[in-house]
């Protein structure tokens, strides 16, 4: 497929992402900054750092977001509705990475910028709370993605690692196709379009595409997992992704990573950010996790 004819696809294919209308959940008055932070990054473009830090009270720490995309679709108002939210419940100063969007920027781009972005923020934690210093790496669907290749990128280069992994309907197996992964109840997301996102993300020819464990996490060693940060993965019963992310939660284990994983019943991809049905029970248990 030519490059035309993959931005003719992504176009269209975000066009009906945007037609979509979910309820916006019921929302908790925030009083919070908001402020953006450019980060460079080596050979290719800066990444933008959106930063929403509570307004009166102290920050107790940072989360570092990583927002469900397919690694292709933009920002949607249920995205700004969950960071917001989570400032309230926490009282955490949350920062939303803004990394770049495929077909226009294929891997390894995103990974690249995620990975300066979480740089960024461990060198000038202090900018962004001032108490203590706890910073928790969150990442939703392809965002759990880019937040597991910061901790994989931060261990090879000898780097502090985050101090928690928060994982909600991780993607983490690309070197699969998505018609030989298990479809709980004919349910998740639509094969054709599944690998329409991975040939967004795949179209650098120059890369290698397989067995490399910074496009598939799951494929990572035990050497490259072991003293990962605590993680907490949550997978929803009806999601084709759910059985690659609570594998991973296995191979964390083997690695004498400490790691609890939650699958929630009745729910879909999605379904936290969007809080819907069980997504309610996701997003507090989420919120327990990083208060403690």
């Amino acid at each position: 497929m030519s490059k035309e004819e993959l931005l003719a696809q992504a176009k269209k294919l975000r066009e009906r992402n945007d037609s979509q209308v979910f309820p916006l959940p019921e929302q908790q008055q925030t009083n919070l900054t908001q402020t953006k932070v450019i980060v460079n990054v080596s050979n290719q473009d800066p990444v933008a750092l959106l930063v929403y830090k509570p307004a009166y009270l102290p920050s107790q720490g940072v989360i570092l977001n990583f927002r469900g995309s397919g690694f292709m679709h933009h920002w949607t108002r249920h995205d700004h509705a969950f960071v917001k939210s989570l400032v309230f419940a926490t009282n955490y100063t949350v920062i939303d990475v803004d990394y770049p969007l495929a077909p226009e920027h294929p891997f390894p781009s995103a990974v690249n910028a995620s990975f300066a972005a979480f740089s960024y923020v461990q060198e000038h934690y202090k900018d962004f709370s001032s108490i203590g210093q706890k910073l928790v790496v969150m990442g939703h669907s392809s965002g759990g993605n880019l937040a597991v290749t910061t901790q994989l990128l931060a261990k090879r280069k000898q780097l502090k690692l985050a101090d928690k992994l928060l994982l909600d309907f991780p993607v983490l197996d690309l070197d699969t196709d998505a018609a030989k992964k298990n479809y709980p109840n004919g349910q998740g997301i639509p094969v054709e379009e599944s690998r329409l996102m991975n040939s967004f993300y795949l179209s650098d020819s120059t890369q290698k595409l397989t067995g490399n464990c910074l496009i598939s996490p799951i494929l990572a060693t035990q050497d490259e997992l072991r003293n990962f940060p605590e993680t907490e993965i949550h997978t929803a019963e009806f999601d084709s992704l759910r059985d690659e992310a609570e594998n991973f939660a296995q191979h964390l284990t083997e690695a004498f990573v400490r790691v609890t994983v939650c699958r929630y019943p009745d729910s879909y991809h999605g379904f936290t950010v969007v809080k819907m049905g069980t997504g309610e029970k996701s997003f507090a248990d989420f919120v327990k996790s990083i208060l403690n």
